[in-house]
């Protein structure tokens, strides 16, 4: 039976509003402007002298100064700007007009006739973006002020001379189509189906230059059916193996390189169990393994993995694939894999209607509020439940900067002693507690029904009848390392929503790549960015938290991924693998994980935060996120149109965002491992709102910590070892 609803769409006409600052250069500018300028505000900005013509398309479209001057002003027919049209503007001298654009909150249209179309783009769509939307036939030519691509060009394999990667800010395009069509602009709420705009350049490798082995088997067609009978979980496939073996000295590998991986996977069932999906490990790189899924059966979907030249220049200098945790019956194919120097343009994400109120609150972007003011927590794992262990008061922890704990504990007493703790620790001031509910979801001994289950449910309801204590638990966490998607997990999940409505569920993705099998179930998501120093390369650690397991290729994940996990081992590292998490979109931060235990002279103490470089940089990092919080960074979307370039070297980061104010940040961060490692950012830029002085001013201190370039338009910044800054691009 097809269930269908009728939806009633009502778009109000609400707009946010930001600053735009258009340059216009001497002669002739094809601009696009976001709001309906009138001809008077125009030459207001502009001068009345110094405003030559302005020239559309279509109807009431034309001002020239000369007409004025001739007494021939009825052939002057423009007013106003008409929104989705550009024109040519043209000056006597170099102008600048400002305004206060319009930030959309529904779908904007603009139509286009088969031939050419002048157009003023709502947002910066890339060009993947409008050819999925026009299609590959039907789209013959985008031409910009100084950017191109042309049908004809890719046809003939000469695809080197298009240039056009995105739509830029205030520039007018011309569009020829085949036949007429429409372009859409999505933006809901900043969380729309466009793409980021200006990715990093991606050469093609192409499969003769690598030198491949050519009595390997030919891993860009791979397939694998499971040969298991009666519904057995097949924990790991053998002689299953497929790799590609790279050549030491080939020379496209450059130092402390990213390179990125992409294939197109299949999963095939005749006879598909529930709750069992299969899975392909990617074993890169001789000790890294990844797991990918399909989001669904018998659908084509795009997976992709960052390497680092590192990773494959290790150990055996190999790719590896194998099936794993394979279902009877299925058979899952893999095709189309290629390598890209650099990392590849993901799309925004597409986050599901979610809204949790209370005290302690958090919105469909993973941004939490405490009484409505925005908050960064900061919640430590801790194996023992008490925390006052080892004669450490909660109070110690607070005035680090820790707002909150997830409680575990290792004993018969589970439920009382997470009772007793959660009491304990927001009594003493933590505002951000987590309850793991993992067992719940995987052990048979915890499942709905049983006496441990209860007990949770009495200990939730005894917590609840404390309005003060429960207001200062956060979310509800599962660590998912478990695999199966079975009755109970789904059964526990519907009893936990119906017992505990108020409160998030966050999943942590591990490195098994599976959050996403459960999206349906959870609010939130996150991974670990880095482990010991600094295991994965730095943007990739970065770009996990919005882009986990290439989803968003998929627009698959529609819950935010914004959970930043890090562990004891990144030391001096920590505060700016943070930065780095923080500056892509995280909102959240768990550090795995503080053991107040007694250490022999042998034991690691790492695990003691106390004895661990991290213990120092906690309250510096803390004020950090309360002022990013204070202006509205943390708020606001990370897709951002003021794009720094990147270094491309794994161990550095550099990035562009706003706040809610339209205020231009910079966040750079040194992760260089090496002692004395210091670097200078010297990087191109483009799409800032305002004009920058050329201060760049700590948010916190104010003091100047590099500079703009406004010849040259570089930013310049040098960064110690381990160092991290984040820095107001001052305004003019």
């Amino acid at each position: 039976m097809i269930k269908k609803n009728i939806i009633i769409w009502l778009f109000l006409s609400l707009t946010l509003l930001y600053a735009q600052t258009v340059n216009l250069k001497e002669g002739y500018n094809a601009v696009a402007f976001n709001k309906a300028l009138t001809l008077e505000e125009l030459q207001n900005q502009i001068g009345i002298d110094n405003l030559l013509s302005i020239q559309g398309t279509g109807e009431n479209s034309t001002y020239k100064k000369s007409y004025h001057s001739s007494g021939e002003d009825f052939l002057n027919n423009f007013t106003e700007v008409q929104l989705g049209k550009a024109y040519w503007v043209r000056v006597d001298q170099p102008a600048v007009v400002e305004y206060t654009e319009n930030n959309y909150t529904t779908t904007q249209t603009i139509e286009l006739i088969s031939g050419w179309n002048f157009i003023a783009p709502y947002s910066l769509l890339s060009f993947s973006e409008i050819e999925n939307q026009l299609g590959v036939d039907n789209l013959l030519i985008i031409q910009g002020s100084n950017k191109t691509y042309k049908k004809l060009y890719a046809d003939n394999n000469e695809d080197f001379l298009n240039t056009f990667n995105n739509f830029e800010e205030n520039q007018g395009y011309w569009i020829k189509v085949q036949n007429s069509t429409s372009l859409l602009f999505n933006f809901d709420q900043n969380n729309s189906n466009t793409y980021e705009p200006d990715p990093l350049p991606v050469n093609l490798i192409a499969d003769e230059a690598m030198n491949l082995d050519p009595n390997h088997p030919k891993f860009s067609n791979w397939s694998r059916t499971s040969n298991i009978q009666n519904g057995a979980l097949q924990l790991i496939t053998d002689d299953v193996y497929n790799s590609y073996t790279f050549p030491s000295d080939a020379p496209y590998w450059k130092p402390h390189h990213k390179y990125t991986l992409v294939w197109d996977m299949e999963t095939i069932a005749n006879a598909a169990e529930e709750g069992v999906r299969a899975s392909i490990r990617i074993l890169m790189l001789g000790a890294n393994t990844h797991n990918f899924r399909n989001s669904a059966y018998n659908k084509v979907e795009t997976k992709y993995a960052v390497l680092t030249t590192e990773d494959i220049l290790r150990d055996n200098k190999s790719i590896w694939i194998k099936s794993y945790k394979m279902p009877a019956n299925t058979t899952i194919k893999v095709s189309n894999i290629r390598l890209y120097d650099g990392t590849i343009e993901l799309p925004k994400p597409i986050l599901k209607e979610q809204n949790f109120a209370g005290t302690i609150s958090m919105d469909k972007q993973g941004v939490f509020r405490r009484n409505g003011e925005v908050i960064f927590p900061i919640n430590l794992y801790k194996q023992n439940t008490i925390i006052t262990q080892g004669n450490r008061t909660v109070q110690q922890y607070i005035d680090q900067g820790i707002t909150g704990v997830i409680v575990e504990a290792e004993s018969e007493n589970w439920n009382s002693a997470r009772e007793e703790s959660i009491t304990k620790l927001v009594e003493g001031g933590m505002t951000t507690v987590s309850i793991p509910i993992t067992n719940y979801l995987k052990n048979p001994n915890y499942a709905v029904g049983t006496d441990r289950f209860d007990d949770f449910t009495t200990i939730i309801n005894n917590l609840k009848s404390t309005p003060e204590i429960w207001d200062g638990v956060a979310v509800l966490s599962i660590d998912n390392e478990f695999y199966v998607r079975n009755q109970q997990f789904k059964d526990s999940i519907a009893a936990i929503r119906a017992l505990i409505p108020d409160k998030p569920i966050q999943m942590l993705n591990g490195n098994q790549g599976i959050s996403s099998w459960y999206n349906d179930y959870i609010d939130i998501t996150g991974t670990y960015i880095a482990n010991d120093g600094l295991a994965m390369s730095g943007e990739e650690a970065a770009a996990q938290i919005n882009e986990l397991e290439a989803q968003r290729l998929n627009q698959e994940l529609t819950v935010p991924a914004t959970l930043i996990q890090i562990n004891q081992g990144t030391r001096e590292n920590f505060g700016a693998v943070l930065m780095s998490g923080v500056a892509v979109g995280g909102t959240k931060l768990e550090y795995w994980k503080d053991d107040v235990e007694d250490h022999g002279a042998n034991d690691n103490r790492e695990l003691d935060i106390t004895q661990n470089p991290i213990w120092g940089q906690l309250p510096t990092v803390r004020m950090y996120l309360d002022k990013l919080c204070q202006v509205g960074v943390i708020e606001t979307s990370p897709y951002s149109s003021f794009k720094i370039t990147q270094t491309n070297d794994q161990y550095e980061f550099i990035k562009g965002r706003y706040d809610k104010n339209g205020k231009a940040y910079i966040f750079a961060t040194n992760m260089h491992i090496d002692e004395g490692k210091t670097i200078t950012f010297n990087q191109s830029y483009k799409g800032l709102s305002y004009a920058p002085s050329g201060n760049l001013k700590d948010i916190l201190s104010g003091e100047i910590k590099g500079n703009i370039d406004l010849t040259g338009q570089t930013i310049n910044i040098t960064l110690s070892p381990h160092e991290w800054v984040i820095l107001e691009v001052e305004a003019q």
